[in-house]
């Protein structure tokens, strides 16, 4: 027996097997039945089930995470969390998380092509009103020149790149913007890391092309910048401009690549020193429509452009260092007798609906040991041998002893009571522990509860949210007591409820794998 079918592949030896139930009047429907055949089946899709279901619990994990942002509570600890172990300081921080460019540019609302339909040239203009400049130019998005913008400014003779140098370089010991992080850097296409860096480079490097730009966020630098400059006098009285100063400087031959930005307003950029080739390009979806436009903008000229609607690079031409200066404008009508124009609709288009496919499923009967009293209260304890009742019946004592601890030290502790993080995680487990005490009641009472509840998608969100917020409040707990200011005399108490949380969290995600998987069995 072993001789005749030695050396032959498992599919031959089936397909042997098959013919010959063929030969003996099994049809291949009751062929599929066997046992054996159905157990060979499911081994096959084992592997591929199993990716399924926790590339699906990592997708439900996500969103979890996307929308727990939208809860405030939620959100700051979560960020106060994502700042500790980035040893970043909250409080100068801008963003939690910083998206990249080209995620930004795809989810960019439409605009509207009027604004540039029509534009043939860069419009150079001088002696310009705020009046008329309000009614032709604050709120069309279309691009001008001013070409005597910086009248009557000293910067044109007094900015430099050794007036830069002196400036931000010149006393180390009061050097404040090094470390503010709101003050951004652009390298653009050169290898500095820094500001420091470029104004304290050698000579020899400074000969080569380079171009590079930041934000200046000190207000003593700020103040003796607008000794030598002053807001444009053709920006409407009501016009805002913010505090922070942008500025550019670089070589001949360097410059900023096409691009588009993503801030709240348009800006005014003035041309200190240098000439700058500008070329602007619609909007893709404006591309049939609209022409690329070039303007060269020389020393003493301003240019007010919405680079949030343009896209815009920048050539440094001549044989002079380019020095620019800017800022940011939000324009509001102070003249009652202009018509504005208003900034064009943005269509955003509405977000669709995740709709998910119905999954085949097989059916299993499970066998629930009951017992019955005088009073006819069927109890099921079958359920506290299966897999969910014994995760419900740990969360529930669990989540009991770490309701209790932060319960207590909310009266003993003066210190500790009503921080946030206290408040978060009360809240969390006094909501899951009821949640969970009342399933698991339920379904020790009720048996069409314990069959039917496990087989609906309700209890496979209920642990991956539960997961979520437990194992967020319990790691912004565990967070806050590394602060010293929390050692004391209920130390340990409050550190144990901490990590009594994450060890609940860790049974809510069994929980979700499991009832993820009863869910698909139906």
């Amino acid at each position: 027996m072993d001789g005749k079918y030695k050396g032959k592949e498992p599919e031959d030896l089936f397909r042997d097997l098959f013919n010959k139930c063929q030969k003996l009047g099994i049809s291949p429907q009751e062929f599929a039945q066997l046992p054996a055949v159905r157990k060979l089946r499911s081994k096959q899709n084992t592997f591929l089930k199993s990716i399924s279901v926790w590339l699906f619990s990592a997708f439900i994990l996500l969103c979890a995470l996307v929308l727990s942002f939208g809860f405030e509570p939620i959100a700051v600890v979560l960020a106060k969390i994502w700042y500790h172990f980035r040893d970043y300081d909250i409080e100068n921080e801008l963003c939690v998380l910083n998206m990249p460019p080209e995620m930004q540019n795809i989810f960019m609302p439409p605009v509207d092509c009027s604004i540039c339909r029509n534009l043939t040239e860069v419009e150079r203009v001088k002696n310009i009103s705020p009046q008329e400049f309000e009614r032709r130019f604050a709120y069309s998005t279309v691009p001008v020149i001013v070409t005597d913008g910086t009248r009557n400014w000293t910067a044109l003779n007094t900015f430099s790149f050794n007036f830069f140098r002196n400036l931000y370089l010149g006393d180390e010991d009061d050097i404040f913007w090094e470390t503010e992080r709101e003050c951004q850097f652009f390298p653009y296409q050169t290898e500095f890391q820094s500001l420091a860096e470029v104004l304290s480079m050698s000579p020899e490097r400074a000969e080569k092309p380079w171009y590079i730009g930041w934000s200046n966020c000190d207000s003593k630098i700020g103040n003796i910048l607008r000794k030598h400059y002053k807001r444009p006098y053709f920006l409407p009285p009501l016009s805002e401009s913010t505090n922070i100063d942008w500025i550019f400087m670089g070589k001949p031959g360097y410059g900023a690549h096409m691009h588009i930005d993503h801030v709240n307003n348009p800006s005014w950029q003035a041309q200190i020193k240098g000439s700058k080739l500008w070329t602007l390009e619609p909007v893709p979806e404006c591309y049939n429509e609209c022409r690329t436009l070039e303007t060269i903008v020389n020393p003493g000229e301003v240019i007010v452009l919405d680079t949030n609607r343009w896209y815009h690079k920048t050539l440094i031409i001549g044989d002079e260092l380019s020095i620019t200066i800017g800022s940011e404008l939000h324009h509001l009508s102070v003249f009652p007798e202009v018509s504005t124009l208003k900034h064009p609709a943005m269509m955003i288009p509405e977000e669709g609906e995740n709709l998910m496919p119905k999954m085949s499923h097989s059916v299993t009967v499970t066998r629930t040991t009951t017992t019955s009293s005088a009073t006819a209260i069927i109890l099921n304890t079958g359920f506290l041998k299966t897999p969910s009742g014994i995760l419900k019946f740990f969360e529930t004592i669990i989540g009991a002893i770490c309701l209790s601890l932060i319960a207590y030290y909310s009266v003993h502790s003066k210190i500790f009571s009503g921080d946030p993080e206290h408040t978060l995680f009360f809240l969390v487990t006094f909501a899951f522990l009821m949640t969970t005490f009342l399933m698991l009641i339920s379904s020790l009472l009720s048996l069409m509860v314990a069959s039917i509840l496990s087989k609906t998608l309700f209890e496979f969100l209920y642990h991956i949210f539960a997961f979520i917020f437990y194992i967020s409040a319990s790691l912004a707990l565990l967070t806050a007591l590394t602060n010293r200011y929390y050692r004391g005399h209920y130390y340990e108490g409050k550190m144990a409820a901490a990590v009594l949380g994450i060890v609940n969290a860790v049974l809510y995600l069994l929980s979700a794998f499991f009832s993820f998987r009863t869910y698909r069995l139906g």
